[in-house]
C-alpha cells in the first residue's frame, strides 16, 4: 500500500506496526523474543516499499543507505540478542521518509534534529520500556484499556 499511496500507505503501515505488538503479545500470547523476530522481518517489507517510493522523491540512495544501516543493526541484534543494539542502529527510515513525503525537504539541520529525537525514541522502545515492563508490568493507563496479561519474555 505504501507504493500505491505513499502517505496513506505509510500511515496504515505505522498503525499496524503499533498494534501488532498488542495482538501478538497479549492476544496470541506470543513470546517477546518471537515477536521481536517477526516484527523486525515485517518492518523490512515496509522499509523496502519506502525505499522504492524514494525513487519518486529523489532520495532513493539516502533511504537505501538508512535501510542498510538498520539491517546491519537487525543482523547484530539477531547475533547478540541485546535491545541496546537496536538503539545504536535506530530506525531512521520512517522518520526521514515521512519528512520527505510531507515536506519534500532535505534541510540538514532538521534531519539532524530528527535523528536525535529518533535516538531517544529507540532507546525508550528497545531498552527503557521493556525494562520497565519487566520490573513493573503494564502501567495503569494501559491496563485501563484491558491489557492485563504478563509478557512471556523467553
Amino acid at each position: 500500500m505504501i507504493i500505491i499511496s505513499p502517505l496513506w500507505g505509510f500511515l496504515v503501515f505505522e498503525f499496524i506496526d503499533y498494534w501488532d505488538a498488542h495482538f501478538f503479545i497479549n492476544v496470541a500470547k506470543t513470546k517477546w523474543s518471537y515477536y521481536q523476530k517477526l516484527d523486525k522481518r515485517l518492518d523490512v517489507l515496509g522499509f523496502l516499499a519506502m525505499v522504492l517510493v524514494g525513487l519518486t522523491y529523489g532520495v532513493f540512495g539516502f533511504l537505501l543507505s538508512l535501510l542498510i544501516f538498520r539491517l546491519i543493526g537487525q543482523l547484530l541484534y539477531e547475533i547478540v540478542k541485546k535491545q541496546l543494539v537496536l538503539t545504536a542502529f535506530p530506525n531512521l527510515i520512517e522518520v526521514f521518509y515521512i519528512w520527505f513525503i510531507l515536506l519534500e525537504s532535505s534541510n540538514q539541520f532538521v534531519l539532524m534534529f530528527l535523528f536525535a529525537v529518533k535516538l531517544i525514541q529507540e532507546g525508550f522502545l528497545h531498552y527503557f520500556w521493556p525494562e520497565y515492563l519487566r520490573k513493573n508490568g503494564y502501567p495503569a493507563i494501559i491496563q485501563a484499556f484491558g491489557v492485563k496479561n504478563k509478557i512471556n519474555w523467553d
